[in-house]
């Protein structure tokens, strides 16, 4: 049904799997017949982290002839034009009371200023208040 909308990007925010006993590489080898003329491209859920399963999925992401991304960028040409993919793990870290959120803590070298971003994140939970964009 997905390939029907004939979409120029498919991404995948994780949790491909629940558990570590879950059939990995045939959930990948299903997720592989998306088709999208700029690729599939994902990056990790918790769940991955949580069974250990992070650089096996990224194995398998490559061997299906998919694209993970794991605090990293890539740009893609579309319509004459460039946009930045950012992808980035699970953001399992949690505020303390008090504190700045140290979600996405570090991804600022990921971004790029004179194009379009797209984030891939398994859980974009409050990430970056207003006031540290608008300094930039």
């Amino acid at each position: 049904m997905a390939n029907t909308v004939q979409a120029d990007l498919a991404v995948l925010t994780g949790d491909l799997i629940s558990h570590g006993r879950d059939p990995l590489e045939d959930c990948i080898a299903e997720l592989s017949q998306l088709r999208a003329p700029l690729g599939i491209w994902g990056c990790h859920g918790n769940h991955e982290r949580s069974a250990a399963v992070e650089a096996r999925a990224q194995v398998l992401f490559q061997r299906y002839g998919m694209h993970l991304l794991r605090q990293q960028c890539t740009e893609l040409s579309w319509r004459g034009g460039t946009i930045n993919l950012i992808g980035v793990d699970d953001q399992h870290q949690r505020p303390r009371a008090g504190e700045p959120s140290p979600m996405l803590c570090g991804i600022e070298s990921l971004v790029r200023r004179d194009i379009p971003n797209i984030l891939l994140s398994h859980n974009p939970i409050p990430l970056i208040g207003p006031q540290r964009w608008a300094s930039s």
